[in-house]
């Protein structure tokens, strides 16, 4: 009977559960939960009960880095976050990165939403579940999310004179030390909640001083300290800065005439009536077989993935983490290649690269009278 009541059947159970048990009480961050289905950041072949507990924790043991806590105490977490619009957050120990977009659902589109992970496979699964979150989900909405950038590193390299953060939640158990290390990296008036020596506290800070608030017992696997990286790594300490994700262009416009439809008629772009060029634009949050998708969501964060590689051997190269010399070195390596066989057809190339930029320009052209027409048309 206890395992039942803690399980609900879909997400929207899990929140109601959630919600009974006063672990969520505003509603923004009931919203919040509701609009980031908990189902999308596990892999296939679990049941119900075992993805929507609220109470449990979730492991995959067929895929270690995939490991979700115990949602009550996400939920408790976003509460004493104090989260509102515009803030700047972190999460150390980003996982899946569902916790990552549960608050994005609440920083709104624009706002700084990094996450740091040590484990390179659970990094790249974060971006296939956050590609799944945005094409899939029927909650999704692009003027309300501030995307999740994930990085990978240590969050004990991050550069503590280059950004703090308005907001930080850390997901693994921390002595004293590694707390007050952490706390550098908030604003002032910043808040953090963290696992330290086996309590879920909330830290605040004021000017100079911070005060430090015990909110429930917990267990947490431990941070990677930098000893341990050392010695299982061998691996050179490099300082990590995280750079901001700046939209393109192409992603204001398209996020400006997403406000000006409005969520609901999203469904109901190709009813418009549109350029087919223009509905492409407008429309490519929901089909993930358009080019350079993955890359696209995350404002260009590059991504290179080899799932053949063994985990300690994989190494994405994502944005915030320097690369090593050997890196460096093995990158031109393969441009240099790639650069030579180029060459036999550059002399090819250029003659095609006229006609295709007048083509191109007159399809920007025709996209910008279909937007113009159906502004008019809904005014």
């Amino acid at each position: 009977m206890g395992a039942s009541l803690s399980s609900g059947r879909d997400n929207d159970e899990l929140v109601d559960l959630l919600t009974s048990s006063k672990h969520i009480q505003s509603p923004k961050v009931e919203a919040a939960f509701r609009a980031v289905d908990r189902g999308c950041y596990v892999m296939e072949g679990f049941t119900p009960k075992e993805i929507y507990c609220y109470d449990q924790t979730f492991r995959d043991p067929d895929n270690r880095h995939i490991h979700l806590s115990t949602t009550s105490i996400y939920a408790l977490a976003v509460e004493a976050l104090e989260l509102e619009r515009g803030l700047s957050f972190l999460n150390v120990g980003s996982g899946t990165g569902y916790l990552s977009t549960i608050i994005g659902n609440l920083l709104g589109e624009g706002a700084v939403n990094h996450g740091i992970e040590v484990k390179p496979l659970a990094v790249h699964h974060s971006y296939t579940c956050l590609e799944r979150y945005v094409t899939q989900s029927v909650t999704f909405d692009a003027t309300a999310l501030a995307i999740p950038t994930f990085v990978l590193g240590n969050a004990l390299h991050l550069d503590l004179g280059y950004r703090q953060y308005d907001r930080i939640y850390v997901g693994a158990g921390c002595s004293k030390t590694i707390r007050e290390q952490l706390q550098k990296l908030l604003t002032e008036a910043g808040i953090m909640v963290i696992p330290c020596e086996d309590q879920l506290v909330k830290v605040k800070r004021e000017g100079d001083e911070f005060h430090v608030e015990k909110l429930l017992p917990v267990s947490f696997m431990r941070l990677v300290t930098e000893e341990e990286e050392e010695e299982g790594e061998q691996k050179e300490r490099q300082t990590i800065r995280i750079e901001a994700a700046v939209p393109s262009l192409q992603e204001v416009c398209r996020l400006k005439i997403y406000r000006q439809l409005g969520r609901h008629n999203l469904s109901k772009i190709s009813e418009l009536g549109l350029n087919p060029c223009l509905e492409e634009f407008v429309a490519f949050y929901r089909d993930p077989s358009l080019p350079s998708h993955r890359e696209r969501i995350v404002y260009e964060t590059p991504l290179e993935t080899d799932t053949s590689m063994e985990e300690d051997e994989y190494l994405p190269l994502f944005a915030g983490r320097f690369l090593s010399e050997d890196e460096v070195e093995e990158i031109e390596e393969h441009e240099d290649e790639d650069d030579s066989d180029e060459d036999d057809s550059d002399t090819d190339n250029e003659s095609d690269d006229s006609s295709e930029m007048g083509e191109l320009a007159e399809e920007m052209g025709e996209g910008e009278m279909a937007l113009g027409a159906a502004e008019e048309e809904m005014e």
